[in-house]
């Protein structure tokens, strides 16, 4: 019996992310153009001691609007893929005050905003952000924006180690974004309406929408049609009032590989929505332990529409004790 002996050869590809952009915060702020009382601040932090922050003699201040922007745009017009990693401590005013991370790739007259904070962490966390959208982009900056309301002033957020990595790797599937997702539920009452933008160095071949209704296991598909440069459109059909609807996006490059990538999933419910939400606090007032509050929402309801879903959200200040609703 004559033995065959089979050689089998792997490629090992080197996935070593190269390094575009590091800063500690040891030798100054001269990497950005800052505007408020953004500054550098001593302390305990990551590495070193000190760190980048809006407000570095205190707290911030009330009806705020500042930012730190990385004065030396990148180039990422020849790799694959890239990250934006930095480490945050935050205590800012949860739901009335924010902190943006925000993209440009044409020196700031359009900012896409890809992180939002609000809220406190007591300890220093690792944000990692992909960039993967402005691959093939020759002029790509970032920027910190913060916001806050006429109310309660905070510490805000200290920042460190901030750091572009960039990456050339074998084929992977399209970068998927979806500014676009539905929040809270919301939907719309007529066929549901989107769009996604789609982007690969190879090109993109397709893009679709998979979807279920009312969490059954039946799965529906509907293809999204190409409108201009990254941008997909699709429709998804009406099911009526009270209708829940989830689905996933993905999409195809047009490499020999055809290379996929599926988002996570999404939802909402179909309807004509009401939001009884101004987003601004007019006034507020102070309960003290064990009391209580009544606040009544009457909605126009005509015939032939009817109430089938409410979605009630309840601010809770962290300093007072508050009973569940």
């Amino acid at each position: 019996m004559r033995k065959v002996l089979a050689l089998v050869i792997l490629a090992i590809f080197s996935l070593s992310a190269e390094v575009l952009v590091s800063d500690d915060f040891e030798s100054g702020t001269g990497n950005w153009t800052l505007t408020g009382n953004w500054g550098l601040e001593e302390g305990t932090s990551v590495s070193g001691t000190h760190f980048l922050t809006e407000s570095p003699t205190g707290n911030y201040t009330t009806n705020e609007t500042s930012s730190a922007t990385w004065k030396n745009p990148v180039d990422l017009s020849t790799y694959n893929d890239a990250n934006v990693s930095f480490w945050i401590k935050s205590n800012i005013e949860e739901d009335f005050d924010y902190m943006f991370f925000e993209v440009s790739d044409d020196n700031g007259a359009y900012w896409r905003r890809l992180k939002t904070w609000t809220g406190e962490t007591t300890d220093w966390q690792k944000e990692v952000i992909s960039v993967g959208l402005y691959v093939g982009y020759t002029n790509v900056t970032f920027r910190f924006l913060f916001e806050s309301d006429l109310a309660i002033e905070a510490d805000g957020m200290h920042i460190d180690d901030f750091i572009i990595e960039a990456y050339n790797f074998p084929n992977t599937g399209p970068y998927i974004y979806y500014p676009n997702a539905p929040e809270n539920y919301e939907g719309t009452l007529n066929d549901f309406d989107s769009s996604v933008q789609v982007t690969d160095t190879d090109g993109v071949d397709s893009v679709w929408v998979e979807y279920s209704i009312d969490f059954s296991d039946t799965v529906f598909k509907v293809s999204a049609i190409n409108t201009s440069e990254d941008l997909w459109e699709f429709t998804i059909p009406n099911y009526g009032p009270g209708s829940q609807i989830d689905f996933h996006i993905g999409a195809q490059d047009a490499s020999e590989e055809h290379m996929e990538s599926n988002t996570l999933g999404y939802y909402y419910i179909s309807g004509e929505h009401r939001v009884y939400d101004s987003g601004i606090t007019s006034y507020y007032k102070l309960i003290e332990n064990d009391q209580a509050m009544a606040v009544r929402i009457s909605p126009k309801v005509f015939a032939p529409t009817g109430l089938v879903f409410a979605l009630i959200r309840n601010y809770r200040d962290i300093d007072h004790i508050s009973a569940d609703m």
